[in-house]
């Protein structure tokens, strides 16, 4: 086999890595995207409820308490209550951010594998050539 011949088919093999991997990026990437979507739907969707069940439990409770001497308190319990539940609901989505893996691991994992086989391709190619070398007294004809 000659060098060209031999280039050329490592050449091809690098393509076809390549375009695997893209091809694996591009369908991650759609389902990234998809994820995004439907979890925006329904955190939009249960956002509008929730806030429509807080609005009626907070006006239930403040007439509760309205003829009383404590309306003054109720309101302040409401409103620690609701910034209590803010600041938690805000430690969840750091704590989310910081723990859960990149959306791209999988195509990072990849190319992660292919760097090691390219480098121990490498490394056996240099390991064959060696002796090689030695045989014909270092020249190359």
């Amino acid at each position: 086999m000659s060098i060209r011949e031999h280039l050329s088919t490592v050449a091809s093999d690098f393509v076809a890595i390549l375009r695997t991997r893209v091809e694996l990026l591009g369908a991650e990437l759609v389902e990234q995207k998809h994820r995004l979507f439907s979890l925006s739907l329904l955190l939009l969707a249960a956002g509008v409820l929730l806030l429509l069940a807080v609005v009626l439990v907070s006006f239930l409770f403040v007439v509760f308490f309205w003829n009383t001497d404590y309306r003054l308190w109720a309101i302040a319990a409401l409103a620690i209550a609701y910034a209590l539940i803010g600041v938690g609901l805000i430690w969840r989505v750091c704590h989310r951010l910081k723990t859960e893996p990149s959306p791209f691991a999988a195509s990072i994992e990849e190319f992660h594998r292919d760097l090691a086989v390219l480098g121990s391709l490498r490394t056996q190619s240099a390991a064959v050539d060696a002796p090689t070398d030695q045989k014909t007294g270092g020249h190359h004809e």
